[in-house]
């Protein structure tokens, strides 16, 4: 019995990830930036890393500031945020932390 609940807690730790999502987390600066109205074909609030360009899946107020220069922490969703003129969208990310620099 002992053998079996470990075995249960590694196979859960191994599968605790999905699998279009990434367990890694990130730290790293970026840049807040407004790509405009969503409504009007724009992609709202991204967050630029180095030359990749991200949809967070929140966003305090606080820092809906363009090219607000931020620190963060973060993990891709696996996600795909369908926004623009061509519906291709951007990458999604899940904020952990962030702070303004």
């Amino acid at each position: 019995m002992k053998y079996t609940w470990m075995v249960l807690v590694i196979a859960m730790a191994f599968s605790s990830c999905k699998k279009y999502s990434s367990c890694e987390v990130i730290t790293t600066d970026a840049v807040i930036v407004d790509s405009g109205p969503i409504e009007a074909d724009g992609c709202g609030w991204a967050v630029k890393v180095g030359d990749k360009v991200y949809h967070p899946s929140q966003l305090g107020a606080a820092f809906r500031e363009n090219n607000l220069q931020v620190r963060i922490r973060y993990k891709n969703s696996g996600k795909n945020f369908v926004c623009g003129i061509a519906g291709i969208g951007l990458p999604e990310i899940d904020l952990l932390y962030i702070r303004k620099k």
